[in-house]
């Protein structure tokens, strides 16, 4: 690895913004910091989106090189800068929640004393979506359910029926976008059977071919009385899936279930 014993400092203007982000989206940021003295409001320049170099490190799956930079400054990475919107109004956990890197934002928080929850999430954009929409149409909702299991939270119901996004909830997106198995995993129902079966109630009758009811529900009352080790968010998030833009095609997989009509 070369070194770089002189760093250059760099002007707060547009033409630093782009040499910051282009590092970013290349992977190269950390040569760019080990050539230029960076600071925290290097970070904060925006493009014509309103986009920081946090958005896009959280995209890029950056931002742990992004936190070790600014620890060098004095200035940490920090829960404030996670909040920070965009101009459509996306935080970085909306960006995490779509690109499947929001296990790694949480342990950069959690390795600074410093947590997210479920409140964080539920955080809307300027289209009324929340990071569960995002990660519903990204295919990262097993994610999310273990980043807040690590600190005692759970998606209830209710969290996967919210309707702020036009009337679409995250459970119809996943289904749209063939990731409902995702919902039904029996991990994110242990000890919550009757919740899980409520929620299916919710699913409209294109989608139900995409998940094996009867062997999840099997499978949810089984390791209910025998749980399994408890497992990090890393579990889910070691094999990351593409994460569509919006609109995505519809997909299914096969499965069975003789069960109670769709509502309406």
């Amino acid at each position: 690895m070369r070194l770089f014993p002189f760093k250059t400092p760099l002007p707060l203007n547009e033409e630093t913004r782009q040499r910051l982000h282009g590092a970013i989206a290349e992977h190269r940021l950390q040569e760019f910091s080990q050539r230029h003295r960076l600071s925290l409001d290097h970070f904060l320049l925006r493009d014509s989106n309103g986009s920081t170099a946090f958005h896009l490190a959280v995209g890029k799956g950056a931002i742990g090189e992004v936190a070790s930079i600014l620890k060098t400054t004095g200035t940490p990475f920090s829960l404030e800068h996670c909040l920070l919107k965009d101009r459509s109004g996306r935080t970085l956990f909306h960006q995490a929640a779509q690109s499947g890197h929001l296990d790694r934002l949480a342990a950069i928080l959690k390795e600074s004393g410093q947590s997210l929850s479920l409140d964080h999430l539920l955080v809307t954009d300027r289209d009324k979506r929340t990071a569960l929409h995002r990660a519903a149409w990204g295919g990262h909702l097993e994610q999310i359910a273990a980043v807040l299991r690590e600190s005692g939270q759970v998606l209830l119901p209710e969290h996967f029926l919210l309707n702020t996004y036009n009337h679409r909830t995250p459970l119809l997106l996943a289904g749209n976008n063939g990731h409902l198995e995702q919902v039904f995993s029996p991990a994110l129902w242990l000890g919550r059977f009757p919740e899980m079966r409520r929620l299916w109630e919710h699913v409209p009758e294109k989608h139900r071919p995409q998940v094996d009811f009867d062997r999840a529900a099997h499978e949810t009352l089984l390791l209910s009385r025998h749980p399994l080790p408890r497992l990090g968010p890393q579990a889910f998030g070691a094999a990351r899936r593409p994460s569509p833009s919006f609109p995505e095609t519809r997909g299914q997989n096969p499965g069975l279930f003789q069960g109670n009509p769709p509502a309406k």
